[in-house]
């Protein structure tokens, strides 16, 4: 392989590495609720749950939190390895994939369980609790002009700084 040829995959491989970080950010754990990782506070409040039902989810949510949170640490060691891998001199293109395929495993996976979580939120909520959750959720998508931060909403009508235009 040439120079020219090594520098091509090293520039493509940083900008898989960047689109990786982008969607690491998507995914990163915290606090769930709209566009999070499952109902948020607002939404379990509103489902008025029993002592029984809230004892069941603080023990699921305890397993799924000490999982979670090894496989993060997993995961930006990972990041660090294809980091550290991409800029060598000459770097590896098969523990380059290698990496890659196992950031996309352990995503997979985190991904599976935040939607069992919510798969076992749905197993214990009684058949009205389930009929509030579905509306509520319906709903998330139209709680007022909220974007994400630094972009500017035309339903608003202001800028990113928040000043009114015109």
């Amino acid at each position: 392989m040439n120079s020219t040829s090594k520098s091509l995959i090293t520039v493509f491989l940083a900008a898989v590495l960047g689109l990786t970080a982008a969607s690491a950010q998507a995914f990163r754990p915290g606090p769930p609720g709209p566009g999070g990782e499952g109902p948020g506070p607002g939404l379990m409040a509103g489902l008025d749950l029993s002592e029984d039902q809230i004892a069941k989810l603080k023990a699921e949510r305890l397993t799924k939190r000490k999982q979670m949170i090894k496989w993060e640490a997993e995961l930006k060691i990972l990041h660090l390895d294809i980091k550290t891998e991409s800029h060598k001199d000459k770097p590896s293109l098969a523990q380059v994939e290698k990496l890659a395929q196992q950031i996309g495993e352990l995503r997979g996976k985190m991904m599976a369980v935040r939607v069992k979580s919510v798969i076992y939120l749905r197993s214990i909520l009684t058949p009205k609790q389930k009929l509030i959750m579905d509306e509520m959720q319906l709903d998330f998508g139209h709680q007022g002009f909220k974007s994400r931060k630094g972009h500017y909403d035309k339903r608003d009508k202001r800028d990113k700084r928040g000043k009114r235009g015109k």
